[in-house]
Parts: structure tokens; C-alpha cells; sequence
């Protein structure tokens, strides 16, 4: 069932008040399916989070416009431009286990998981001692959205939002890797990842949940040009000049189960 149309809007979030919201947004989303653990704080923190960018959908109303789904950006060598702001926030938690998180965690949460295979990440490996080691690789991670907006394609919107904010501004971060599970593999590849070769199903993080590894090459997404821009439903030229996109979407219902219409009858 559709109804009225209302705008999500997409942009990074830089500020305490709405990394907290994306915090607390991961944390309601993974109670919600019973992922993570309950705390006081009501916020859903890790060491990678002051290494990480925050994407945000917002559904904009006449009111203040109220967070709906996120996403992080995990990069291997820095600090994020809001890792002042994850501080801020572990500070003022009750948890000492929240306020004794370290800053640089290593290595990439996927890399605990998966094998990857050498010429993968060719580009990561040490040439020698002292060596550093180039800034291409990233990680996608943290997908939360609002369970009443779960079907509302709101992770589509978040992944363009990726690429405009790399293609715009981030012109290392040319590779991301995401480990999701196997039956989003088909959505994801839409927005253009892809399996990473050599990779199986693993159970991911030690946590009872199958995943897949997929990455996706910016640069050579963005190249293909206007043919992936008339299917994005961002807008570039808004996000160009304000950082940020509107995308309409229409109101319905979520869809039925089939045990939901059994219990009904």
C-alpha cells in the first residue's frame, strides 16, 4: 500500500550531537535483532569508531530532521576529522569498558574474518621494514537503519552517498571491502561491488552470522560515467554544491510475513 511521498535527505555527519544519534541508532538497530549486548548508554561503540566517517540519512520533516540509517567508513592509517567527537561522547559514558576503548585498532575488522588473497591486498603488504603502507583500503561497516524504515531502500541512498563523498572529495579511498550476508549479495552487487575472488563464507567477527566479502574500485565505478549516474537516484549536482542529496520515496506498508497472516487467521 503507497501513500504521500516525503524526502530523505543524505549527507556526513560531523558533528557530536549527530555521531551520538548514529551511535545510539546502531545500538537500537542491534538490539532490536538481538546482535549486541544491552548498556545504560544506550549507544553502540567500537575502536574503529575513531577511525571512521559517518554517512547519514535523515527523514526530513517540518520538525528537525530525524536520523534514520547510517553507515561508517573504517580508514586503516588516521584519525577521523570526528574522532574529537567519539571522545567526547566515550568520555561521557557510565561504561569503563567504553572509556578504556583503544584509539588505532588493527587490523581491519574484516581482516579478523576473511583470508584475502595476495593480490588482493598486494598494495597493503610491507616492502620492507620501516616501509609504510599506502592509505587505499577502507571499510564499509555498521549499516543501521530504523526497523520502521526497513523497507525503504534507505541503504541504497547511503551507498551513493559513498561514492559522491569519495568521488568528491576523497580521491584515495579508491578501494572499500564489506563483509555482508550472503543474502544481501545481490543488493549490494547493484550498487556496484563485487565478490572478492578467493573468498568463502565465513562466520563473521566470531559472531554466529554468515558473511561474504565483497569490495568495490571507485575509480573504475565512476568511470563508467554517465551510464552508473542516470541509474543513481542522487543528486550530484545538489551534492556538489551543498553536500548533500534529497531522494523522495513513498510511504507504505511494510510487507507481510506469511507466519504473521497464519497467526491473524
Amino acid at each position: 500500500m503507497c501513500g504521500s511521498a516525503f524526502n530523505i535527505m543524505y549527507k556526513v555527519i560531523d558533528d557530536v550531537e549527530g555521531v551520538w544519534a548514529a551511535l545510539h541508532l546502531r545500538y537500537i538497530t542491534y538490539r532490536h535483532v538481538n546482535f549486541i549486548s544491552a548498556n545504560s548508554d544506550l549507544i553502540d561503540v567500537d575502536p574503529y569508531d575513531y577511525c571512521s566517517t559517518y554517512l547519514g540519512a535523515f527523514h526530513v520533516s517540518a520538525d528537525k530532521p530525524m536520523l534514520i540509517g547510517t553507515m561508517r567508513i573504517i580508514s586503516r592509517n588516521e584519525f577521523s576529522s570526528t574522532a574529537s567527537c567519539v571522545r567526547e561522547i566515550v568520555a561521557a559514558t557510565k561504561s569503563e569498558e567504553f572509556k578504556a576503548l583503544k584509539e588505532r585498532p588493527m587490523p581491519f575488522p574484516i581482516m579478523e574474518s576473511f583470508s584475502l588473497p595476495a593480490d588482493f591486498i598486494k598494495e597493503e603488504v610491507e616492502t620492507g621494514p620501516g616501509k609504510p603502507k599506502p592509505d587505499h583500503l577502507a571499510e564499509i561497516s555498521r549499516l543501521a537503519v530504523r526497523p520502521d524504515y526497513w523497507f525503504r531502500r534507505i541503504d541504497v541512498g547511503l551507498h551513493h552517498l559513498l561514492i559522491l563523498d569519495t568521488w568528491l572529495d576523497h580521491p584515495r579511498r579508491n578501494i572499500f571491502m564489506v563483509a555482508i550476508h550472503p543474502r544481501a549479495q545481490a543488493r549490494y552487487e547493484r550498487v556496484g561491488m563485487r565478490r572478492i575472488p578467493g573468498t568463502g563464507r565465513v562466520l563473521y567477527k566470531n559472531v554466529d552470522q554468515l558473511a561474504v566479502a565483497m569490495s568495490v574500485d571507485i575509480e573504475s565505478l565512476l568511470r563508467v560515467g554517465p551510464g552508473y549516474r542516470e541509474s543513481c537516484e542522487a543528486n550530484y549536482a545538489q551534492y556538489k554544491a551543498e553536500n548533500y542529496f534529497l531522494r523522495a520515496v513513498k510511504k507504505r506498508l511494510p510487507r507481510k510475513s506469511k507466519d504473521q497472516d497464519l497467526n491473524r487467521n
